[in-house]
Order: C-alpha cells, then structure tokens, then sequence
C-alpha cells in the first residue's frame, strides 16, 4: 500500500508479471470483466493499427484470442458495461457482447 502525499489518501499497489502474448502491441485498449483482462486493437506487428483482440483468464493464466473487431483501432479506449466491451478509437465505436462472442457497430456521438 502506497501512501498519496497531495490526498492522504491509500492506494493499493500490485506488481505481477503476466504471461506474453503472441506478439506484443502499443496504444491498445484494455478492459477488465470478472476474472478476464482484455486487450483489444492498438498497433501490432510492424507497427500497423489491428483490429485483433485477446483474452487473458485470471484463473487459467493463459492469453485467448478472441474474434477480432469489424475495423481497425488504435489510440482507442475501451469500457465495460454489463455483458458488453465498447471500444471507441478512430472515430467509430464498437461493442463486444461476452455473451455472443460477436462485434457489432455501437452508435457513436454525433461527428463533424
């Protein structure tokens, strides 16, 4: 536990080495749902933005690749919300259903 100065307030601290993915990635978007951490879109191999997802089991410990994204994005973030990931990057947004296991378009705010 780490003790914040500015707000007296504590945090808890963790450090944990996970095992690697198959090839490792940058300016992804990364949700946590239950006991599953997932990593989606971002720059992959040769630096080229990637529409590829993975799951890591909590309990397993072990990376699964789950079914990639409609559209690439990088520089994206991702929230949680019941059974669903939505991931907004690239001006489009798209939802994962845990259920389903399928991508789908999510209505994005108004662009200009």
């Amino acid at each position: 536990t780490f003790l914040r100065k500015q707000t007296n307030t504590a945090m808890k601290s963790f450090n944990t080495n996970l095992p690697s993915m198959s090839y490792g990635r940058a300016w992804f978007a990364a949700a946590k749902q239950g006991r599953r951490i997932f990593v989606i879109g971002g720059r992959g191999r040769g630096g080229r933005a990637t529409a590829t997802a993975k799951m890591f089991d909590i309990n397993t410990q072990k990376w699964t690749t789950i079914r990639s994204m409609n559209a690439t994005h990088d520089w994206c973030v991702a929230v949680t919300l019941d059974d669903n990931i939505i991931v907004l990057g690239d001006r489009t947004a798209e939802q994962y259903n845990l259920i389903s296991k399928q991508w789908s378009p999510f209505p994005f705010m108004n662009r200009r």
